[in-house]
């Protein structure tokens, strides 16, 4: 087998730019005797276009890449790395194609020329092929993915509603209680009064947040951030709820005594009209007299969102005898005393409140002292000035501790308040 050349010479159709690539020796002595492969085809040939562009002698990049088409398969082979299996059974059959395909780096138009030669320079009228080749752009559209959000946009849940508790006359077991729509903003950790509760909490902690709220336990933990509570819709409907026992703390809320405690079995709403209901509704309490009795309520917008509770108010319908008055109050528990301290520099008057100074008459005349008080007038009619719910000081023993700001020393008097019946002018 003899040595032969290739030129490959191109010419660009809208730029009138032409070169030649090559010549690409292909001589047998320097390849073994064995016919060329493939990858070494195109390897000779893709050299042959990078000489050209780095020389200057090529307006652009030119690349060449083939492909194996097994007739009886669609699919195209990678030339260099193909499917084994695939490419023995189209040579076994005899159905084997190989595609070259041959680009430029702007999918410029071009007309490409192969001529050969055993030796140079080139024959008068040398053996030639001629390919036009245009190269169009096959623009296909397909959906992709710019971006992906998972979001969840609901509206705030309501603020509390505001509650009235009016007494009917001369009607010592029934209670109308009057329930309207508040206004305003408020941030608050959610409270759960019914067991359905947390998926809509859930979705509120999804919209406002973005985060996911497992369980109830999560909503006291502190890094768990408040809801934000709006009236930005009109409210339709409320949930009343009352117990009968006296509310203990759970953990360091009062509210899970009302958790089910529901006085109905279905929202409060007043119809106005068809399709139409009033953003203010009422309820009608039966009660006991003289029984106290603790009650909460919250709001529910048209789109189904709930409010937090109200403050807990302790109601009682008191009968004197047919003497009859309700009273209404917010409840709390009370908490303990925390010890009294106060700073002082030199001199520390120690003395008891006015209120605290008021004699108890039955124990003056069990004690035969004279029933003038502390804080009368010398001379005068004794100053008692009782208050419900004050301790008297007398005969009552009290420590003092005094401690030292710089040394941390202390000190400790025992006191005890005692009346001698001598008036201090």
């Amino acid at each position: 087998m003899t040595s032969f050349y290739w030129n490959i010479d191109i010419e660009e159709q809208d730029t009138g730019h032409s070169f030649i690539a090559g010549p690409i020796v292909f001589d047998p002595s320097h390849d073994g005797g064995q016919p060329l492969t493939v990858s070494q085809l195109i390897a000779r040939v893709q050299q042959a276009f990078d000489d050209a562009f780095v020389e200057d002698r090529a307006p652009r990049q030119y690349e060449i890449d083939a492909r194996i088409v097994p007739v009886s398969n669609a699919a195209q082979i990678d030339a260099s790395s193909p499917d084994t299996a695939i490419l023995t059974a189209a040579m076994d059959n005899g159905e084997l194609d190989i595609s070259y395909r041959i680009t430029n780096s702007d999918s410029t138009p071009f007309t490409i020329r192969f001529t050969s030669d055993t030796t140079p320079p080139l024959m008068a009228n040398p053996p030639a092929a001629e390919i036009t080749v245009v190269n169009n752009r096959d623009i296909v559209s397909f959906e992709t993915d710019y971006c992906s959000i998972e979001s969840t946009i609901t509206d705030r849940p309501p603020t509390p509603p505001e509650i009235t508790f009016v007494p009917y006359k001369g009607v010592n077991n029934k209670v109308l209680i009057m329930l309207n729509s508040n206004s305003g903003e408020k941030l608050e950790k959610p409270i759960v009064l019914q067991d359905n509760d947390l998926g809509l909490i859930q979705t509120e902690y999804a919209s406002q947040h973005g985060i996911t709220v497992d369980t109830e336990a999560s909503l006291s933990d502190p890094n768990t951030p408040l809801l934000e509570y709006k009236n930005d819709d009109p409210i339709k409907a409320y949930e009343l709820f009352r117990v009968n026992t006296k509310p203990e703390l759970v953990g360091s809320s009062l509210y899970p005594n009302f958790r089910g405690k529901s006085l109905t079995e279905a929202p409060l709403q007043s119809i106005v009209g068809p399709d139409k209901s009033s953003t203010a509704a009422h309820f009608v309490d039966t009660i006991i007299p003289n029984k106290k009795y603790w009650y909460c309520a919250r709001s529910m917008d048209v789109h189904q969102n709930i409010s937090n509770p109200t403050y807990i108010f302790e109601v009682e319908m008191i009968d004197n005898h047919g003497q009859m008055y309700l009273t209404t109050k917010p409840f709390s528990i009370t908490t303990a005393t925390p010890p009294y301290q106060k700073s002082g520099r030199k001199y520390m008057a120690i003395r008891p409140r006015l209120s605290q100074t008021v004699y108890d008459p039955n124990s003056i005349q069990a004690n035969n002292i004279g029933a003038i008080a502390i804080g009368s007038e010398p001379g005068g009619t004794s100053a008692i000035l009782g208050q419900s719910g004050v301790d008297s000081v007398w005969e009552k023993q009290f420590k003092i501790r005094v401690i030292s700001k710089k040394t941390g020393r202390k000190i400790d008097l025992n006191l005890t308040f005692k009346n001698t019946g001598v008036i201090t002018p």
